[in-house]
């Protein structure tokens, strides 16, 4: 994050989407730890962003936390049951390394 970007978010908090947004970009870079800093930023200001806890589910599951992974989809599937990414929750947890 720049300097500028650092005094930017003091004067303006960045909104639940914005920290996703960061999250995305960070988990597209392989940077997991800074995904997952910016998905707890977010998901603090808004519980039920159900994106936020799929691309966090998707983080730990890149760090190797399941047991996190699989709450995190689990989270996803109670906000938003017929959600875009339902289906594909649903089949990630047939997944063994997810039980």
């Amino acid at each position: 994050m720049s300097r500028y970007q650092a005094i930017q978010d003091r004067v303006s908090p960045p909104s639940p989407a914005e920290d996703y947004n960061r999250a995305v970009d960070a988990e597209a870079e392989r940077r997991l730890i800074e995904a997952k800093g910016w998905l707890e930023k977010a998901l603090q200001k808004d519980p039920k962003y159900a994106r936020a806890h799929y691309l966090m589910g998707r983080v730990e599951a890149g760090l190797g936390n399941y047991a996190a992974t699989k709450r995190c989809f689990l989270k996803y599937l109670e906000l938003e049951p017929a959600g875009e990414k339902a289906g594909e929750i649903k089949e990630l947890l047939k997944d063994p390394s997810l039980k």
